[in-house]
């Protein structure tokens, strides 16, 4: 086994061990919603949630939230934007659902890289935002298991990456026996973030 393919062997073990660790562990922090029909939104999302898992904000950066959930109408506002920078600083990822009452709609202000558009009167589409929330939480497994509106999405995201990590561990080691190890540490992280 050469240098490289023992240190990415080595790096996908502590992966691995993270995950592992991670197993039974709650408190990834809250799904802030905050914004327009926050209200509404939190309420379509939280069905059957725990207690404590989401929340509605009031416009002010979460401290310790695993998620914002920010929704505006039009145009971001100044406070718009101050609360996207606030929950940046913070390291809290920010999902913005644009939502757009005018009949022709314009390109978004892109204050973050995950964006869902709707249409006012449309509802919300919560599977959308829930694919959003899976690939944006840095423990979107966690959430999940306290927010039942999440689990299909992160499932996917989760199996979607493992595929993309799997493949990319068998073209690293190729030829080499050190990839069927490799090969099933990827399955059973996998097997073991599914299990929260």
């Amino acid at each position: 086994m050469t240098g490289a393919r023992l240190r990415s062997l080595v790096l996908e073990l502590r992966q691995l061990a993270a995950a592992l660790r991670a197993v039974g562990v709650h408190g990834p922090g809250a799904v802030v919603v905050s914004g327009l029909l926050a209200e509404q939104l939190a309420r379509g999302l939280g069905a059957d949630a725990e207690p404590g898992a989401l929340q509605v904000g009031e416009g002010t950066a979460p401290p310790g939230a695993g998620v914002a959930v920010h929704v505006l109408a039009g145009e971001p506002s100044e406070g718009d934007r101050a609360y996207v920078a606030a929950c940046d600083a913070r390291g809290v990822p920010v999902v913005i659902v644009q939502v757009w009452p005018q009949a022709e709609r314009r390109q978004p202000f892109v204050l973050s890289p995950f964006v869902v558009e709707c249409r006012a009167g449309e509802g919300f589409p919560l599977g959308e935002i829930a694919a959003r929330i899976a690939v944006a939480a840095e423990d979107a497994a966690a959430l999940a298991a306290r927010i039942p509106a999440l689990r299909e999405a992160v499932v996917r995201e989760l199996v979607r990456t493992s595929v993309v990590r799997s493949a990319l561990l068998a073209l690293l080691a190729a030829g080499d026996r050190g990839a069927r190890a490799a090969l099933t540490l990827e399955q059973a992280r996998l097997l073991a973030r599914l299990r929260v």
